[in-house]
């Protein structure tokens, strides 16, 4: 079923932290090949990055918009690299519309089967969990023959391959986690047009997913009481790269603790 396929390939699995040091210290423990999983490999995981030190950084990726609030904070972590000794220019990474267009419709296409199955999508799911993916489904074009579904795996090769050569060029990429301030609990549950909309907002974020490219969130501070942060993304296997760029920032932007919460 290509559900597996889509989400074998999509997945992200890796540790949260307080901070970068702490979650350097927890891949360190977790990375590397898993008996039960026939596509993970073992690749060394450096305690330092002697690297180039060149990141690039993207505001507004495709140029669909954002927020005030997200772009300072994308530009906070920006000068937080350059003031660490790291070469930053504002430029886009390519291909973010097509990367980010293609892993919604693989994932929709690999899900809709088991969604529209009554007792197929394996569970247990909360409610709201199908709902989200059935919403999912109803607003994206599925890829509903064998040639759309197989070129859309060979186009993402080809992208992966533009996005390698860009790497070579700036070893990580500073962007926004989401584009516009974190939504009301709940929004993602209101409809097809808000999943579209948080799609939209996640664009290079699911660019990241969909290439299976390393990535971090790392926290630059809170805006009207909400939690602001950018991501660092690295090449293939360069994990070690985006936690070196991360600890930049943070040590720039200081440690978040946990804000009171609200009701």
């Amino acid at each position: 079923m290509p559900i597996e396929l889509s989400l074998q390939a999509f997945a992200v699995n890796g540790p949260l932290a307080r901070t970068v040091a702490d979650l350097d210290l927890l891949f360190s423990v977790m990375h590397g090949a898993d008996d039960v999983d026939p596509v993970s490999v073992t690749v060394p995981h450096p305690t330092s990055y002697d690297g180039p030190r060149r990141a690039a950084v993207v505001v507004d990726p495709c140029g669909w918009g954002v927020s005030p609030a997200v772009a300072a904070a994308v530009r906070a972590a920006s000068s937080a690299l350059s003031a660490a000794g790291w070469e930053v220019e504002e430029v886009s990474p390519p291909a973010v519309d097509r990367c980010a267009t293609l892993w919604r419709q693989l994932s929709a296409t690999g899900m809709a089967p088991a969604l529209l199955t009554p007792g197929v999508f394996p569970g247990p799911l909360s409610a709201g969990t199908v709902q989200y993916f059935k919403d999912n489904v109803a607003g994206v074009e599925l890829l509903d023959t064998a040639a759309a579904y197989g070129g859309a795996w060979a186009e993402r090769h080809a992208l992966a391959a533009q996005w390698r050569q860009f790497h070579s060029r700036y070893p990580v990429v500073i962007g926004p986690v989401t584009t516009e301030a974190m939504p009301p609990i709940g929004f993602d549950l209101t409809g097809p047009e808000a999943v579209t909309e948080q799609w939209r907002q996640h664009r290079l974020l699911v660019s990241a997913n969909f290439l299976g490219l390393p990535a971090v969130a790392v926290p630059t501070g809170v805006d009207s009481g909400r939690p602001q942060g950018v991501q660092v993304i690295a090449a293939l296997h360069q994990d070690h790269a985006a936690l070196a760029a991360a600890r930049d920032i943070e040590a720039a932007v200081g440690v978040l603790t946990p804000i009171e919460p609200r009701s």
